[in-house]
Order: structure tokens, then sequence, then C-alpha cells
């Protein structure tokens, strides 16, 4: 199995996303109950700016293991991307309770509050 991971994670940062991808694709189907597998799945479909795949990957991911830091971490980056601070915050805020000694969570979270207040700031004055 360890083999086997090494070659995933390498065709997954090496680019060649696609084959990630089939990859990723018969590890969820050969085990459907490991949670990293379906995140895993969700980081290639995130690169390939497939959000609407990477978020069903998530919500799988969170249901088999509802602490999962690196899925609640892609759920942040996903709403981030598509323009939704808020619950980018939320899913950063849940990560960093889970998984509070990684130090970017604070710096995601501050550059949301900084996106929500200036689209607040902008509703004011009708901009």
């Amino acid at each position: 199995m360890l083999w086997g991971s090494v070659i995933l994670l390498l065709a997954m940062n090496s680019g060649k996303l696609d084959a990630a991808l089939a990859l990723f694709d018969e590890l969820v189907g050969l085990k459907p109950d490991f949670a990293e597998g379906w995140n895993k799945r969700a980081m290639v479909f995130y690169l390939m700016t497939s959000y609407g795949a990477s978020m069903r990957d998530i919500a799988r991911s969170l249901e088999l293991e509802p602490r999962h830091f690196g899925a609640l971490s892609g759920l942040g980056l996903i709403n981030q991307a598509i323009g939704r601070p808020e619950v980018a915050i939320m899913a950063f805020e849940k990560a960093s309770e889970n998984y509070p000694h990684l130090p970017t969570w604070g710096e995601n979270i501050r550059e949301m509050i900084k996106i929500c207040a200036a689209k607040k700031f902008k509703t004011l004055l009708g901009v």
C-alpha cells in the first residue's frame, strides 16, 4: 500500500492530474470508507478547478471523518476561490479547532475577514 500511496502522490504533485484522478477514482472505488482517499481526490479536483466535484468529495470525506482538518481546509479554500468568504471563515475556524498548530489558519481567516469587511463597506457605499 505504501508504494501505491507514493505513486498516487507523485502523479498528483507532478501535475499529471488526469492520471492522479484516475488513480484516486480507483482508490475510492476500492476503499469507499477511507476518508483520506476522498480528500485526496477532492484535492485533485480542486487543482483542476472542478470545485463542485471537489466539494462533493469533501462532503463524503467529512461524512466519514467529521474532524478531517484537510477536508475542512479544502472547503475553506474552495469557498475562498468562489467568493464566499463567510463560509470560508467557518471552514477554516472548524479546521483550526481540529488542528490548531498549523500557523496558516489565522492568516487565512484574517484574509477572509478583510474580504468580508470590504464587501460590507462596498454595500454600504452602494458600489
